[in-house]
């Protein structure tokens, strides 16, 4: 069974409450994962606004027309894309400073 403490610092990632979605809970996620990854927090932090920027300006167009969770990150997903949001980030998680973890690696 996961761990509850867990499950509860991950719920803003539902993008269900306007005011869970913070800098302070994303922070929160990076510490939980940070025993797997290891991630520059600047990097981070300037994705993480780039998303707080497009979650803002679309919650009230997803509460409204009930989008589902799917749904709303893949126009995230999309809208960092055409916006080249992350390119950069992605090459940062990749670390050797932990040998017995898995390693996300970028392949372009």
């Amino acid at each position: 069974m996961p761990n509850q403490t867990l499950l509860t610092e991950l719920d803003w990632l539902n993008l269900t409450k306007k005011q869970t979605v913070t800098w302070q809970s994303a922070k929160n996620t990076l510490n939980s994962i940070s025993e797997f990854v290891v991630v520059n927090e600047e990097d981070y932090f300037d994705e993480f606004m780039s998303f707080l920027n497009i979650f803002q300006e679309k919650f009230d167009e997803w509460t409204k027309n009930s989008t589902s969770l799917e749904q709303k990150w893949l126009q995230i997903f999309k809208l960092f894309k055409e916006k080249d949001v992350g390119r950069n980030y992605k090459k940062s998680i990749v670390s050797e400073e932990r040998p017995h973890h898995a390693k996300i690696h970028d392949d372009s």
